[in-house]
């Protein structure tokens, strides 16, 4: 088995000029995450892959921006195109295989759900508005499908998912999610609102004065408000950002990163210095400040239980006893391991994590294949290992 070890950490990053919309909310106050998640692929390959709920966002993207260019195609077709599409990709990624049937990463209620709402929404897109031209020598068309869009006073560059010109001088951005759009008071999260209000933004430098309506689409339609008062503050926010980051060209890591919250679900945090080093600690005691920990932990391997599917005992960087349950047989971690250093990036917690109290902590217990129906599959689990008699290997911790 070839085990693959930790990639080294971040040293330098190339800041580009403009940053992604997408990723404002989810970088929060790290510069460093947002420098990334704004780079093409191709320019930073370095990340944790993500798990079958992006994969699916990504087939319903790409099926309704089809739907509205295809005009002979019907929805059922393309969505069944596009899901074998997405199917033969994720297959030949030896990371995200295990989930190429992507249908069976959701109950079959909540699959038909996803299908019929992507559906739905596909059999009203008609040709985009932009197909019809625009007279000569008027500004160039921005309605249709992933409508390339930018700023260069607030550094913005993106495209986005859906804009369509109702009147001469109205138009509606649209933004389509299939994850959780609503906090916990019930309103659209504050990071999708600011998202959104990016667009608005970018699109009123291409057409200033127009009328811009935001919504976000669920399965429900939920407008975002964009009056004088909010482009305003929007515009304040995006401005204190476009300040606050570096100018185009090499910068290094650790003066960008900043470790605590936007270090949840970062795909980069596995090369992050600046997390690598904080999370031990973090494990000992919750920090203030921070909802949500990362399900991540590493250490040194005390114990492999079983066979092919193994439980694995390992003493973290934190000095516990941690175990991690249901491994897949994928990993080929086996007994002989022991003693090596093991990284888990992504998986799921066994058992709850806040203590009688309610106080929040980091647990003990982990795992990737369910037990059953309550517990959730760590689909987008990451191992990085160092393989028997390599450098990685240390002696086992007593105890």
């Amino acid at each position: 088995m070839s085990f693959i070890p930790l990639p080294p950490p971040i040293a330098e990053v190339t800041v580009p000029d403009c940053f992604s919309p997408s990723a404002l909310g989810s970088s929060g106050d790290c510069r460093l995450r947002l420098v990334i998640a704004s780079l093409r692929r191709s320019e930073w390959t370095e990340r944790l892959a993500s798990g079958p709920e992006a994969a699916v966002g990504t087939l319903l993207h790409r099926v309704l921006e089809r739907a509205g260019r295809d005009v002979g195609a019907s929805p059922d077709e393309i969505f069944r195109q596009e899901y074998e599409r997405a199917v033969d990709e994720i297959r030949r990624d030896p990371r995200r295989a295990h989930f190429a049937d992507l249908a069976s990463t959701r109950s079959m209620a909540g699959w038909s759900r996803v299908k019929a709402w992507v559906l739905a929404r596909a059999s009203r897109e008609g040709p985009p508005t932009s197909a019809r031209g625009s007279p000569s020598g008027g500004p160039r068309p921005v309605a249709g499908a992933e409508v390339g869009l930018e700023s260069i006073t607030l550094r913005l560059r993106g495209n986005a998912d859906r804009v369509r010109q109702l009147a001469s001088r109205v138009f509606e951005v649209r933004d389509f999610k299939t994850g959780a759009t609503l906090d916990e008071r019930g309103e659209v999260k504050e990071e999708i609102a600011l998202q959104l209000r990016a667009y608005g933004l970018m699109l009123l430098e291409r057409r200033p004065g127009a009328d811009v309506r935001l919504v976000v689409d669920d399965g429900e339609e939920r407008e975002i408000p964009f009056d004088t008062e909010a482009r305003r503050a929007a515009k304040d926010v995006l401005r204190r950002i476009a300040r606050a980051m570096p100018r185009p060209g090499l910068a290094r890591a650790e003066e960008l990163a900043t470790p605590g919250k936007s270090c949840w679900g970062c795909p980069i945090r596995h090369v992050c210095p600046a997390y690598l080093a904080s999370a031990p600690g973090w494990w000992k005691q919750y920090p203030a400040g921070i909802e949500r920990l990362s399900n991540d932990v590493w250490g040194t391997v005390l114990e492999v239980l079983g066979e092919g599917r193994v439980d694995v005992v390992l003493r973290d960087e934190a000095r516990r006893r941690v175990r991690v349950d249901g491994l897949d047989p994928r990993h080929g971690i086996t007994s002989r391991l022991v003693g090596n250093r093991i990284w888990f990036f992504g998986l799921e917690a066994t058992g709850t994590t806040r203590g009688f109290d309610g106080t929040r902590f980091h647990p003990r217990s982990f795992h990737e294949l369910p037990r059953d129906r309550l517990e959730r599959r760590a689909w987008a689990l990451h191992v990085f290992l160092n393989a028997e008699g390599s450098p990685g290997r240390t002696d086992v911790p007593a105890g």
